[in-house]
């Protein structure tokens, strides 16, 4: 069989990552008889320094051409001075608005040898890794759950309706504290402290409001913790 693959490494160790990625790719071609052919692009941080933007919209439409997009990574110190628009980060976040990409599929598995180097708490580690835990996805896309289900995932959709994203910011606000690492979480870090109530449009005033909009992280750690703050008496 043929395919066609959009092949982006991007910065940083992305560029280690996905040649090794290729020739694994290639491995596969010789040995089952399939042929991919391969178009590498640039996003990110290197797409910055050769065109001045994080993404080209000729790559877009060249993905939207492919059967797959191999992405490494994106960003790095270089570019952090950089307005958050304008940065590596936003390449990545167009491929996936682009696609309705919304969730990242990481299997674990924990070493006992490397238990104490892990940094999930011994509770969690006692329970298990459970690789077919429920995936919890945006309900807006309800198409991407059935993908996920189909391809033998479990997968629901998150739980919204009126007053879900007041009870959600009530709870994350009743939390003694929210720890995130800027280092390595610095579009997280960044929307949390910048998220603010709605003002109003006429008078400027602050209103008891959440903004539906650049809470995109925010709204990930809802989903994620549906469980915990819907339990009566959180």
């Amino acid at each position: 069989m043929e395919y066609k693959i959009a092949v982006i490494p991007g910065d940083g160790i992305g560029v280690d990552v996905i040649r090794e990625a290729v020739r694994s790719l290639d491995k596969i071609g010789e040995v089952y008889g399939h042929q991919f052919h391969k178009v590498e692009r640039l996003v990110g941080g290197c797409c910055i320094d050769a065109y001045g933007v994080p993404i080209q919209p000729e790559t877009l439409e060249l993905c939207r051409e492919c059967d797959a997009i191999l992405f490494g990574a994106a960003g790095g110190p270089k570019w952090d001075h950089l307005p958050r628009a304008q940065r590596p980060e936003s390449g990545l976040a167009a491929l996936r608005r682009g696609f309705n990409l919304f969730c990242n599929l990481r299997p674990a598995k924990l070493y006992p040898d490397l238990r104490e180097n892990s940094p999930l708490k011994n509770e969690v580690l006692d329970r298990g890794l459970d690789r077919t835990a429920l995936l919890t996805a945006d309900a807006a896309e309800p198409k991407s759950c059935a993908d996920y289900r189909a391809a033998g995932l479990p997968c629901r959709a998150a739980v919204k309706g009126p007053g879900s994203v007041a009870a959600g910011m009530k709870w994350l606000q009743s939390l003694n504290a929210i720890i995130i690492d800027p280092v390595r979480c610095p579009e997280t870090a960044a929307e949390f402290t910048g998220y603010e109530y709605l003002r109003d449009a006429r008078t400027g005033e602050v209103t008891n409001a959440w903004p539906d909009a650049d809470n995109h992280h925010i709204d990930a750690v809802r989903y994620a913790l549906e469980s915990v703050w819907r339990r009566r008496g959180s």
